[in-house]
């Protein structure tokens, strides 16, 4: 029992997930806030919240793409470089 560290002791779950759900319930009370106080209507958030999220997916298939795109330049590089020196074993 002492692994385990509940929180919620009435939910029976542990400490991580605790936290998932207590962010999610603040970042949800918190949107819910904004829009009640500055008179957005619901399909208005939920049409920013996918704007958000594509553009973050888009800045992570970006990022991945230029990761993998720059680990190609080097390995190639590094390619042309071990068949232009010879080795000292051939000699």
């Amino acid at each position: 029992m002492a692994d385990r560290l509940l929180i919620f002791s009435l939910l029976n779950v542990r400490k991580k997930t605790a936290a998932i759900i207590a962010g999610l319930a603040i970042g949800a009370t918190c949107l819910w806030a904004i829009s009640t106080w500055q008179n957005i209507s619901r399909e208005e958030l939920i049409d920013i919240l996918l704007a958000s999220l594509l553009m973050l997916g888009g800045v992570m298939v970006t990022a991945l793409v230029s990761v993998a795109g720059f680990k190609l330049v080097v390995r190639l590089i590094k390619r042309m470089r071990s068949e232009n020196c010879p080795s000292s074993d051939q000699s």
